[in-house]
């Protein structure tokens, strides 16, 4: 018989939750895990589908539909992310807006240890690191299913957006223990975690507050210039 590609015997891994029950347990699982990783799935501002991986690995898609709300998705989530030692991600930042979070040393962010290892790159998305660092091809979304809502893709191609979803994380865990010992051979791993992390939050919680300008200054500094 011949060995199927690495790719298919990936995918056949990664498993679609809808069922209440299912989640639940997926989430007490991850909550005794040292180490997972997760990649939020949103569109215009609303959660769709929550990507993790858990040592195995052990890959799961959960959909955002019926008793499974993006409340519980999220609140469950944050549970777990509080209780384990090492939390990989994509982009921090931007799935802060979802998740009650406080700084905290668990998380890396596979953004920016690819951008410190090379930041001259233009993208640093699940596909570049995958290609990169694991030397495998996955498909973008929009190779998947073009520009189509991605809440349309989850009802009318479920099996397409699976294996869409379940690389986000996958990737991720497969990755980071290689970013983080290039950081450490590199001699950034301090900056990472002093500098970078730290201001992601900072960050986050200035956009979220924001900033006041004095206007009447402000204007009077523009006609300076």
């Amino acid at each position: 018989d011949l060995e199927a590609p690495a790719n298919e015997t990936i995918e056949k891994g990664f498993r679609l939750v809808t069922d209440l029950g299912e989640a639940e347990n997926l989430f007490v699982k991850a909550e005794g895990q040292e180490r997972l990783a997760f990649e939020l799935i949103w569109e215009e501002k609303r959660v769709l589908a929550l990507s993790l991986t858990l040592p195995g690995p052990e890959t799961a898609v959960v959909l955002v539909q019926g008793f499974l709300t993006e409340g519980f998705l999220t609140e469950r989530l944050v549970r777990v992310l509080t209780k384990v030692k090492e939390a990989d991600c994509l982009g921090l930042k931007e799935q802060l807006a979802f998740l009650q979070l406080d700084y905290g040393e668990a998380f890396w962010d596979g953004e920016i240890a690819a951008y410190l290892l090379n930041p001259l790159k233009d993208s640093y998305s699940c596909k570049d690191l995958a290609g990169e660092y694991l030397n495998l091809s996955v498909p973008s979304g929009t190779e998947l299913f073009g520009k189509q809502k991605l809440s349309e893709v989850i009802e009318e191609k479920p099996e397409e957006f699976r294996i869409y979803a379940g690389y986000l994380s996958y990737v991720l865990f497969e990755t980071l223990p290689l970013l983080k010992k290039r950081l450490e051979e590199q001699g950034m791993d301090k900056l990472y975690r002093t500098m970078e992390m730290p201001l992601v939050f900072t960050l986050f919680s200035m956009e979220q507050a924001g900033v006041m300008v004095e206007a009447q200054e402000l204007k009077d500094y523009g006609d300076a210039l």
